[in-house]
């Protein structure tokens, strides 16, 4: 199998997803939207926002700036980012959701269909990637300080970025 159909197979695979995730997504009867799920803190409503927020972003959708507060299931950094996602689709229906999802999908579908992917050449580390043996998990890299507070907001995703490549917080 070459590399373009293998990826082609992954694109398809993520059509059908997609496509199925909608329909489920409409399907949802009102009153079973606030059912909590087993991703703690989230209901089922919570994952159909998350999945139209990243789906979103992967299509080049400007991001909404929210607050969000602490709430004991964000344990890190990254976890604001994912709860902001949620947080800024709290208050619209689920076919609201649905279409956004549907809509985020259609332009990455004809952006792949224009421009398929391809594997290119393997790529070394990046710089600032942790020594064999170290993490930057939750608790700071191999459990020492945590370098960026989590009682912060939601910061903008250039932050994020800049931290995880080793800027300062």
């Amino acid at each position: 199998m070459t590399d373009e159909t293998r990826l082609a197979a992954y694109v398809s695979t993520w059509r059908e997803a997609i496509a199925e995730f909608v329909a489920l997504a409409r399907e949802i009867p009102e009153d079973q939207w606030d059912t909590p799920t087993d991703l703690e803190g989230w209901s089922v409503k919570d994952n159909v926002a998350h999945t139209a927020h990243l789906e979103g972003v992967l299509a080049g959708t400007p991001e909404d700036s929210v607050q969000v507060a602490e709430a004991p299931h964000i344990k890190s950094l990254t976890g604001y980012y994912t709860e902001s996602g949620v947080v800024a689709r709290r208050g619209r229906p689920m076919a609201d959701l649905a279409d956004e999802i549907e809509q985020a999908a259609a332009t990455r579908s004809a952006e792949l269909d224009a421009n398929p992917p391809v594997d290119g050449p393997e790529l070394p580390p990046p710089p600032h990637s942790p020594a064999p043996g170290r993490s930057l998990r939750p608790g700071g890299p191999a459990g020492g300080p945590t370098r960026f507070p989590t009682t912060i907001g939601s910061p903008p995703a250039s932050r994020v970025i800049a931290w995880c490549a080793g800027a300062p917080p």
